[in-house]
């Protein structure tokens, strides 16, 4: 798994103060900081991790324009300055791991191959219900004006794949077609 070795290899101060970026909170660093199982899984957004669907696009946003977290408003008239989270070389291997998702073998297979995604399925309830995610941005191949963008799903007995990524797939055509 890409993204639990990511979060092994920059270890819990880089991944705790990069989450604090985005307002995503890791429940009790120095618990992850002494179990490297919890850091994997907090590194793909199990564990105790608490997060908005806004922030998960604010971070495909990122990484969909080469590292630099773009300035977003909700409120007009309020925003941030764009400053770089990550050089642009890890935003693109990054995005390459993400576009892997939408091929042949890849978890959200039937999706357009022109997105790049992240699939995700959060166990919520003992009925097997899940909250069903999927992140991305599109277009990969930079053939299009690129969208970021979030979808989840809380409380549905389908997969990230399943339940969200064709919400997102939807997106990404309405985007391409307006």
């Amino acid at each position: 798994m890409y993204f639990a070795q990511l979060g092994l290899d920059i270890g819990i101060k880089t991944m705790e103060s990069t989450a604090n970026i985005y307002g995503i909170k890791l429940g009790d660093p120095s618990e992850i900081r002494n179990n490297p199982k919890l850091l994997a899984q907090a590194s793909y957004g199990m564990a105790d991790v608490k997060v908005s669907p806004l922030a998960m696009a604010q971070v495909a946003s990122t990484i969909a324009n080469d590292g630099v977290l773009a300035t977003s408003s909700i409120v007009r008239g309020l925003s941030r300055e764009s400053r770089t989270i990550i050089n642009a070389n890890e935003a693109l291997r990054i995005a390459a791991a993400m576009n892997q998702v939408v091929k042949e073998n890849g978890t959200a297979s039937q999706l357009d191959d022109n997105i790049a995604g992240k699939t995700g399925t959060a166990n919520v309830t003992k009925n097997k219900l899940y909250n069903s995610n999927f992140i991305g941005f599109s277009s990969y191949n930079r053939t299009l004006p690129r969208i970021a963008f979030a979808v989840m799903i809380p409380g549905v007995s389908l997969f990230g794949a399943k339940g969200a990524g064709p919400i997102a797939d939807d997106i990404v055509k309405a985007w391409d077609n307006r």
